[in-house]
C-alpha cells in the first residue's frame, strides 16, 4: 500500500502499478490522488538562476549568497513538506535569525493552535469512523476539498460502534453561504448569509441554554435553530470538521467557536477537527509549536533562542517590507496572495525549493528543484487529525529530496 499525499487525509490505502518508472494503473485514489501519481513527471522545476540553467552547484551558491547578505530573511511555505524538512527549516531560520510562516496563517493555523492549547476538544479521524453519530461540516464541502473524506472517516464507514453507518447510526449536518456539493447528501442543511456564522453560533448558544434564539436575520427560523441545538446536544459523540468558509467569518477572533464547544461539552461528547488542505499543514503547526509555542510568523534572533511571535506573518511582513529575502519551500506563493501583495516581491531576492514550476518559480531569482514527496522521497507527515503517517519513496530519481537541499543550505549559510 501507498501513501498519497495530494491533501491532508493521506490515505494509506492507495495501490500503484509501475512499469519502470512510469505509473500505469492507481487504485483506490481519488481524482486528485490518481492525478498525482500519473502526472509526477510533467512540468518539472530546473535549476536556474536569474531565469538562466545552471548546475546545482551554482543554485546552491547564488542561494547561499542571498541569504548570507540578508538582514531579515524570511522562510515560508512547508505545507507541502516532509516533517524532517519542517525540522530542517526550523534549524536554518535559527541559524541566519529568519522568520518562518506557512500558509495557515491565513487558512486554519489560528484554529489549530487552539487544538493545541488543549482550548478545543479534538480526537482523530478514527475515532469519528468508529464514534461518531453526529457529523457537522461547516464552512467545508469535502466531496469537492477531499474527495474520500466522507466514505474513509466520517459519514458512510461502518465504525466498531457505527455499524448501520449512514443509513441509520449517524447525521450529517451542513451549514454553508451556498448549496454545496455536500448538502445534496446532507439530512440537515443550513445555508446561511456571509459572515453570518457569528449570528447562529450565538443562536446555537441560546437555543443549547433552552432560549428562543433570535435569527430572523440569519435566514434560519427559531424552530429550526432549537432542533439543531437539540440534535448537537443528544449526541454520543459529535464531530465539527471546519472549513475556510467558516474560519473567514469569524476573522481568526475564535473566542465564539470556543464557547459553543465549551458549552457543547456541558452537554455531551464533541470535538473539532479543522479541514486542512495541504498534506503536512498540521506537521508545520505542531513542529513549530512544539519549538516555539506558536504555530505561525516566529522571528529567531540566535540559534539557540526559542524565537517569539509578535505578529509576523508573511503577509504583514511583507506589505511593510519588512524582509529584503525569502526562501520559499514546497509552495506557489504568487497563486496564493492577492496581486496588489505580490507586486512587493518584485524587490526582493526570493529563492524557490520545489518539485514543479509555478509562477512563483517563474518570478524566483533561485531555484532548486526537489524530488516529489511520496513518490521520490520518503518521509512522514502529520494527517488533519495530528495522527503520524510515514510515506516511502517508490522511484530512484535524480533530485535531491527537500530535507536535504536545506540541510545544504544549512551547512552553507555563514551566520
Amino acid at each position: 500500500m501507498v501513501v498519497c499525499v495530494a491533501c491532508s487525509c493521506l490515505c494509506d490505502d492507495i495501490e500503484v502499478d509501475f512499469e519502470k518508472d512510469n505509473v500505469k494503473e492507481v487504485r483506490n485514489a481519488c481524482r486528485t490522488g490518481a492525478d498525482l501519481f500519473f502526472d509526477y513527471k510533467v512540468n518539472r522545476a530546473e535549476c536556474r538562476v536569474d531565469k538562466k540553467p545552471v548546475g546545482y552547484d551554482a543554485a546552491f551558491g547564488s542561494a547561499i549568497d542571498i541569504l548570507n547578505e540578508a538582514k531579515n530573511p524570511f522562510i515560508f511555505g512547508l505545507d507541502r513538506s516532509s516533517l524532517k524538512t519542517q525540522e530542517k527549516c526550523i534549524e536554518l531560520a535559527k541559524k541566519i535569525n529568519a522568520c518562518i510562516d506557512d500558509e495557515s496563517s491565513f487558512y486554519q493555523g489560528a484554529i489549530v493552535e487552539k487544538i493545541l492549547a488543549s482550548n478545543i476538544k479534538t480526537c482523530t479521524l478514527d475515532d469519528v469512523r468508529n464514534e461518531s453519530d453526529v457529523i457537522l461540516y461547516w464552512g467545508s464541502d469535502p466531496s469537492n476539498s477531499h474527495p474520500r473524506h466522507l466514505s474513509r472517516f466520517s459519514y458512510f464507514p461502518r465504525g466498531e460502534h457505527r455499524q448501520k453507518g449512514w443509513e441509520t447510526d449517524r447525521t450529517l449536518v451542513c451549514i454553508d453561504v451556498r448549496r454545496s456539493s455536500t448538502m445534496k447528501i446532507a439530512k440537515r442543511k443550513y445555508i446561511i448569509p456571509p459572515d453570518g456564522d457569528v449570528k447562529l453560533i450565538d443562536g446555537l448558544l441560546d437555543a443549547i441554554d433552552g432560549k428562543v434564539p433570535k435569527s430572523s436575520d440569519i435566514g434560519i427560523e427559531p424552530k429550526k435553530l432549537l432542533d439543531l441545538a437539540n440534535l448537537l446536544k443528544k449526541s454520543r459523540h459529535g464531530i465539527i470538521f471546519t472549513g475556510m468558509g467558516l474560519i473567514s467569518a469569524l476573522k481568526n477572533d475564535l473566542g465564539v467557536l470556543e464557547s459553543l464547544m465549551a458549552r457543547l461539552n456541558n452537554e455531551t461528547d464533541f470535538h473539532l477537527i479543522p479541514m486542512l488542505e495541504n498534506y503536512n499543514q498540521r506537521g508545520f503547526n505542531e513542529t513549530l509549536y512544539n519549538h516555539t509555542g506558536y504555530v505561525n510568523g516566529v522571528k529567531f534572533n540566535g540559534e539557540n533562542e526559542k524565537g517569539h511571535s509578535g505578529g509576523q506573518s508573511f503577509f504583514e511582513s511583507l506589505k511593510e517590507d519588512k524582509f529584503d529575502a525569502v526562501l520559499i519551500v514546497g509552495s506557489d506563493l504568487l497563486s496564493t496572495i492577492p496581486f496588489s501583495i505580490s507586486k512587493k516581491l518584485e524587490k526582493i531576492p526570493i529563492i524557490t525549493i520545489d518539485s514543479i514550476n509555478t509562477p512563483t518559480t517563474a518570478i524566483s531569482n533561485v531555484v532548486i528543484p526537489s524530488a516529489k514527496e511520496g513518490i521520490e522521497a520518503q518521509g512522514s507527515a502529520l494527517r488533519m487529525d495530528a495522527v503520524k503517517i510515514k510515506f516511502e519513496k517508490l522511484v530512484d530519481n535524480e533530485y535531491m529530496a527537500e530535507n536535504e537541499v536545506v540541510d545544504r543550505l544549512i551547512k552553507g549559510v555563514l551566520k
